[in-house]
């Protein structure tokens, strides 16, 4: 979809909802799907469906897919439901820092004998190939991780802050992780990206399958790890980052407190 189209509908979203009068600081702005398919029905009947849905629309994952408006005002975009957006002020996202540090191997090198690895270019390929060659272990420093989650799921919903204000998320939003492994003393969310370089990405990637699961598990002892996978090609190498949350209901809290380079040649 064209920046250019999705500025020009937020914009007009901007413009009926008079939100250059709203106070960003003391609330959050909740728009309906339903209004916003009606905007973009009505003023933009010239541009195609596929560029007004609402998933296309919804799409800023990284700092510089949100429209200008968002831009210049500092905000960002969480789904408040399977039906509804919030407007929010403040840091939606997390800088996925550039590591010069030296690339390290696998320790348990498998799959480059191994013919079905040579097959495709994926995010699950390189989960995969993580996992066979033991170098998630390394990584974290932990032993006998399964396989248990991959996917999307739903939330049972929670509260959290946001610069500050309480937002409430509804039970039923939607999530993903792209691997989920368990051993018997921690959980590993890992979020994964193939064949891009990634500056900074969208929090909620991370916050959301993280407060979730943290939820769910209620008093289990098992520490929930938050692991951050990104392919750099041009070094033949993945990058891993660790983050954890200072304050587990703030969601601006997030922090990177690890991070290393492993070779990957498949």
């Amino acid at each position: 979809m064209s920046i250019d189209i999705k500025n020009q509908i937020f914009e007009k979203i901007v413009e009926i909802y008079h939100l250059d009068k709203h106070n960003f600081n003391k609330k959050p702005f909740i728009i309906s799907h339903q209004n916003v398919k009606d905007i973009a029905g009505k003023y933009f009947s010239h541009i195609d469906n596929n560029s007004k849905e609402i998933r296309i629309l919804g799409s800023q994952t990284e700092r510089g897919l949100r429209p200008k408006y968002f831009i210049n005002n500092n905000l960002f975009l969480l789904p408040k439901s399977n039906t509804s957006w919030y407007f929010l002020k403040g840091e939606g996202y997390v800088d996925i820092p550039d590591l010069k540090t030296p690339i390290l191997k696998a320790s348990y090198p498998v799959t480059s004998k191994l013919e079905l690895f040579k097959f495709g270019d994926s995010e699950m390929k390189f989960l995969d190939a993580c996992h066979t060659d033991k170098i998630l272990e390394d990584f974290s420093q932990e032993k006998d991780l399964v396989l248990c989650k991959r996917g999307r799921f739903r939330s049972g919903g929670f509260k959290m802050m946001v610069n500050k204000i309480s937002v409430s998320i509804d039970r039923g939003v939607q999530m993903e992780v792209d691997a989920g492994y368990e051993n018997k003393n921690s959980i590993f969310l890992i979020e994964a990206k193939s064949n891009t370089k990634v500056d900074n990405e969208i929090i909620r990637q991370i916050y959301f399958p993280y407060r979730e699961i943290t939820s769910q598990i209620g008093s289990s002892k098992k520490k929930v790890r938050n692991i951050f996978i990104s392919q750099d090609k041009k070094n033949s190498c993945l990058n891993f980052y660790e983050y954890i949350f200072k304050d587990p209901m703030d969601y601006e809290s997030i922090e990177l407190i690890k991070s290393s380079r492993y070779e990957y040649n498949l």
